[in-house]
């Protein structure tokens, strides 16, 4: 850590007076080699590095390997754009080095092969970070070098012990993020409720309510068996939105082909929660609608463009079998 600290301090000197200190790269890459004590020889082609990496996107961290373990490198001839090997291959174990890559070249570089693939620009724009298309910008990686291993068996044991590393702290990554989205899914489920019951009004004390809190409305009661845990159901469903909209069905349109039934295991996790416990209530031939809060449909991240975070919902569905 105390590299970095160190790094950071350097670069924030040389961002503060200027490009003075760095050296010119490949397509608008900028770097400063800062020596340390090591008499090793320079890293060579062929060789395998351990190097640590602090990445600094705008005033964003993106990457700290001090917490989420080295990076490894084979040093080959190529040089790819933006690439850190390029740098490498000036260091010496021990050196650390300060590299600014140019937001403007990785705009341009990128919409030139995004071009080449038949992508228009209006798309280019849309799928990059508004940091990359604003003019001027950089991004700042501070490199390490850790170890220098000339054969792959060497390096195999760090990597592993690098890899347990980067695992630890992804599942730490992961649990952090689902506890920040919870934080921000708590208000937003509560009034998706409020809404739902809003919507449905007085028809709420006709309908059938599930552990969760979906609704169902039955349309036609069935006379066949049950769709108990572990049966698998076969329907035929209209997913909307409660303004009408379908994104999803297997009922055909007039002069379409026939679409196959929808098979659902019952209570077997298969399906958003609301729908599961809505199915788990109704028989063979039942027709009926469930209607959920977003919290027990697609939540903050819906499968698709159609559907908008946070949304209630109401599935159309018929239980053609059971079996």
């Amino acid at each position: 850590m105390k590299t970095f600290i160190s790094l950071f301090l350097i670069t924030i000197s040389l961002c503060t007076f200027g490009q003075e200190g760095f050296e010119k790269g490949k397509q608008g890459l900028l770097y400063k080699i800062i020596p340390g004590n090591s008499n090793s020889s320079l890293i060579k082609i062929g060789d395998i590095v351990q190097h640590s990496q602090f990445v600094l996107f705008g005033d964003s961290i993106v990457q700290n390997t001090e917490e989420s373990g080295n990076q490894f490198v084979k040093i080959d001839s190529a040089d790819q754009p933006f690439s850190t090997t390029e740098v490498l291959k000036k260091m010496k174990l021990g050196d650390s080095a300060v590299i600014r890559l140019s937001c403007d070249s990785i705009y341009t570089i990128q919409s030139e092969m995004a071009k080449s693939q038949g992508v228009t620009q209006e798309q280019v724009d849309a799928q990059m970070p508004k940091f990359i298309t604003t003019k001027g910008n950089f991004i700042d990686i501070y490199i390490s070098v850790k170890k220098q291993y000339e054969n792959d068996s060497l390096a195999m044991i760090d990597f592993e012990i690098a890899k347990v590393k980067m695992q630890a702290y992804q599942q730490k990554m992961q649990e952090k993020m689902m506890a920040e989205q919870a934080k921000k899914d708590k208000p937003a489920f509560a009034n998706c409720e409020k809404d739902l019951a809003k919507f449905l009004g007085a028809k709420l004390k006709t309908m059938k309510k599930t552990k969760s809190g979906a609704y169902v409305q039955i349309l036609k009661q069935g006379t066949g068996p049950l769709c108990v845990k572990g049966k698998t159901a076969q329907l035929r469903y209209k997913g909307m939105l409660l303004n009408g909209f379908i994104f999803d069905t297997n009922i055909k349109k007039p002069g379409e082909e026939a679409k196959p039934l929808l098979d659902v295991v019952v209570l077997a996790g298969g399906m958003i929660k609301g729908f599961d416990e809505g199915v788990a209530l109704l028989r063979k031939g039942t027709k009926a609608k469930i209607y959920m809060p977003c919290g027990i449909a697609y939540g903050a991240q819906p499968p698709g463009a159609d559907i908008p975070p946070y949304a209630n919902m109401v599935f159309e569905v018929e239980v053609v079998n059971v079996k």
